[in-house]
C-alpha cells in the first residue's frame, strides 16, 4: 500500500493523467473506467502460473480497455525445439505427481523464481482467447509484443 501511495504521489506531482492500483497476484483490479491502453511490463506476465490463469488475467484487462486499445506485454520466449524445457517439464511433472499437485506446463521453470517461458505460438493463442490480436512481436533483447483488443 505504501509503494502504491508513493507512486501515486509522484504521478500527482508530475500532473500526469494516470494512477497506480493495488491488485492481488495475477488479477486485474475491477475499475469503473475504460482505458486507452495497458502495459504488462517487467516480466509480470511470465510469473503467472497456469495457462488459464494467464488468459483470465488478460481478460481482466480486456474488460477495461476501449476497442482497438493497445496492450504492451514483455515476456520470456522459448524456442519450441529447446530440449531443456522438456527435461525440466518431465522432472517437474514427476515431482508434482508425487505431491498430488497440478501438473506443470512445458516452459515452467524455477531457475531463480517461477517463470513461464512461452513460444510465440502459445502467447498468441493465449491473447486470442482473451480477445486480443497480436500486431507486433519482437525477440530483440527482452521479448515483447503489442496486441490490440478485438470487439467481442
Amino acid at each position: 500500500d505504501e509503494l502504491i501511495e508513493a507512486g501515486n504521489d509522484i504521478i500527482r506531482e508530475k500532473q500526469l493523467d494516470a494512477a497506480l492500483y493495488l491488485a492481488p497476484p495475477s488479477q486485474v483490479p475491477e475499475l469503473d473506467e475504460q482505458f486507452d491502453g495497458a502495459i504488462i511490463g517487467w516480466g509480470a506476465y511470465m510469473h503467472i502460473q497456469g495457462r488459464q490463469n494467464r488468459i483470465n488475467f488478460l481478460r481482466g484487462f480486456h474488460r477495461q480497455l476501449v476497442d482497438d486499445a493497445p496492450i504492451l506485454i514483455s515476456f520470456l520466449h522459448r524456442d519450441k525445439s529447446e530440449r531443456l524445457y522438456y527435461l525440466i517439464y518431465r522432472v517437474a511433472r514427476f515431482v508434482r505427481f508425487i505431491r498430488f499437485s497440478d501438473p506443470p506446463e512445458i516452459g515452467d521453470t524455477l531457475l531463480t523464481s517461477f517463470d513461464h517461458y512461452s513460444t510465440e505460438e502459445e502467447i498468441k493463442q493465449e491473447l486470442a482467447e482473451a480477445g486480443f490480436e497480436v500486431v507486433y512481436i519482437s525477440h530483440q533483447q527482452y521479448s515483447h509484443l503489442v496486441a490490440k483488443t478485438i470487439k467481442q
